[in-house]
């Protein structure tokens, strides 16, 4: 009974496989977007004691789903910073931010970055509106 010689095992070339590797890591990066993200500088305000009163030059901005409301009227983003810069001319130097519970963070940082491009206008933002 002849036993047949083993013969052993060619060693596997990895030099294809990083190859292979670094050319699909070379698509990725080349294909792939890269986002932008922005800073808004938040700072919080204390709470003052007693009740609060509405002056005169404070306004209620509510950030929907879809579109803001100021006060009764509804806005449309495009028309925002039109209507916001027209606002501080007309003397409101505080703007009330209340977003509803549906809005996502990218929709508060939006409208929050087109409001600042108002200038002196101070921003108190509050939880979602019930």
């Amino acid at each position: 009974m002849a036993l047949k010689q083993r013969q052993p095992r060619k060693r596997a070339s990895i030099t294809s496989l990083i190859d292979v590797i670094f050319l699909l890591l070379l698509f990725f990066m080349l294909s792939s977007t890269f986002s932008r993200f922005s800073e808004i500088d938040i700072s919080v305000a204390e709470r003052q004691g007693g009740a609060s009163t509405r002056s005169a030059e404070s306004a209620r901005l509510v950030i929907e789903v879809v579109g803001v409301s100021l006060g009764d009227e509804q806005i449309v983003d495009e028309a925002l910073l039109a209507r916001l810069r027209a606002l501080s001319a007309a003397g409101t130097t505080t703007l009330t931010v209340v977003p509803e519970d549906a809005v996502v963070t990218q929709r508060l940082i939006d409208v929050l970055t087109l409001m600042s491009q108002v200038p002196g206008l101070e921003i108190n933002l509050i939880g979602p509106a019930p």
